[in-house]
């Protein structure tokens, strides 16, 4: 099938946050995501577009693809793929609308104004690890659907919802009235360590914060810490966060 023009233009679009924003669709590229992709949401695929050989390598992205392929030589996908080393393979999904928050989860995690895709990824990625199945985000936090987070979540967006507040006092509001619960903002050095059991995360809060600025102020709030006895001034934001959820699972909480 031929790539037509208006789709050559909207995979260009699809290359920048305000162009995807623009077309309302986006894109994963690379066999381990698009195979995510098509085992978990294959209502959402608009259309995939493949190289030669990858649409001989794989019949759901070649002739057996239930959803519109268009297959290229391997100089035109070039000009539409977002990685370094194509692999070949990529699909456009219509965006999904943020989740709506429920309060049926073992804790609520909030991830305060990240900024880094890679890191947004790796915390979804360890969040399915775990089976936490929903994460709050604030505004100012970077695309969850962009081509670096995609990557870096390894297909983990398809399977964890994000909700969307404006702040950590609006995630706060709303729990207030939901399901209450007590607010944990991560420190590098201050508060609680996180192997204490006077951290107390079942049913509450736990707020991650944005790489340079931290957590935002949030009233009323306790402070929790991962110890490092070695030299290291702190952890970044995905790791940090991949240690406080499988202290969750150690504890039974997940």
């Amino acid at each position: 099938m031929q790539l037509t023009n208006a789709r050559q233009k909207v995979l260009r679009q699809l290359q920048s946050r305000q162009g995807r924003k623009k077309v309302g669709y986006v894109v994963c590229e690379g066999w381990h995501v698009c195979g995510e992709a098509v085992q978990a949401a294959p209502e959402w695929i608009e259309f995939g577009v493949v190289s030669e050989a990858a649409a001989a390598a794989e019949p759901w992205c070649g002739a057996d693809a239930n959803f519109p392929v268009h297959i290229v030589t391997e100089a035109e996908f070039a000009k539409f793929a977002q990685t370094e080393t194509p692999q070949g393979v990529l699909l456009v999904l219509r965006r999904p609308a943020p989740a709506a928050a429920s309060a049926e989860v073992p804790f609520f995690l909030v991830l305060d104004r990240i900024a880094d895709p890679g890191n947004l990824g790796s915390v979804l990625r360890s969040c399915q690890a775990v089976g936490l199945r929903q994460v709050f985000a604030t505004a100012g936090t970077t695309d969850a659907w962009g081509a670096k987070a995609m990557r870096a979540g390894m297909g983990a967006q398809f399977h964890v919802d994000l909700c969307i507040f404006d702040d950590v006092a609006t995630v706060r509001d709303w729990l207030s009235t939901a399901a209450g619960g007590d607010v944990w903002l991560s420190s590098p050095h201050a508060g609680i360590d996180c192997f204490d059991d006077a951290f107390a995360l079942a049913g509450n809060v736990l707020v991650m914060g944005n790489e340079a600025a931290g957590t935002g102020i949030v009233e009323g709030a306790r402070h929790v810490n991962i110890p490092m006895p070695g030299t290291a001034e702190s952890l970044n934001v995905a790791q940090a966060t991949t240690v406080l959820l499988f202290e969750a699972v150690r504890r039974g909480i997940l």
